[in-house]
């Protein structure tokens, strides 16, 4: 899969940040401005997939438990396929510190929660969407839920666009 983070691209003169408005979050990995907080939330729970004992660990799920992890609510030859061509990230990676502020500090957003995440718990979704002040949709849904619901995604992401059009 590739990043967590939908962007949808418009020209929007009120920003610094040039042709970037507004931000839509279909996931949580990219939300927090201290990324450690969500490595403890993704990597370390108690009841999570992830090994990230050694910081260059790359985080992947195997082939057997990718489906009912990561997109339980999609056909399994479909997931399958995802498992067989997922692109893992290093555990570092949640690590490294920004290096300008997060655009949602500016920018205003849009956010999505899974409600039926097994990777990111939905609680912690829910206060990174608070916390960003975000406008905020819910679905019943995996981590996965611009593969499992592509049209509540679309429209989350249109609405996000008329909104600063």
């Amino acid at each position: 899969m590739g990043s967590a983070v939908r962007v949808v691209a418009a020209t929007n003169h009120r920003t610094s940040i040039p042709a970037v408005a507004p931000i839509t979050f279909a996931r949580a990995r990219h939300v927090p401005v201290d990324l450690a907080q969500v490595f403890c939330t993704v990597v370390n729970r108690p009841d999570g997939p992830f090994d990230g004992d050694h910081p260059q660990t790359l985080i992947y799920l195997d082939r057997a438990n990718f489906g009912s992890v990561f997109v339980q609510d999609i056909d399994p030859e479909r997931a399958a396929v995802l498992a067989a061509t997922q692109r893992p990230p290093a555990v570092a990676s949640f690590g490294e510190p920004l290096q300008v502020a997060p655009a949602w500090k500016t920018i205003r957003s849009w956010y999505q929660v899974s409600t039926q995440d097994r990777v990111i718990q939905p609680a912690g979704e829910r206060f990174f969407a608070q916390r960003m002040h975000a406008e905020t949709i819910e679905l019943e849904s995996s981590h996965a839920s611009p593969v499992a619901h592509p049209q509540a995604i679309a429209r989350l992401i249109a609405q996000a666009a008329r909104a600063v059009a």
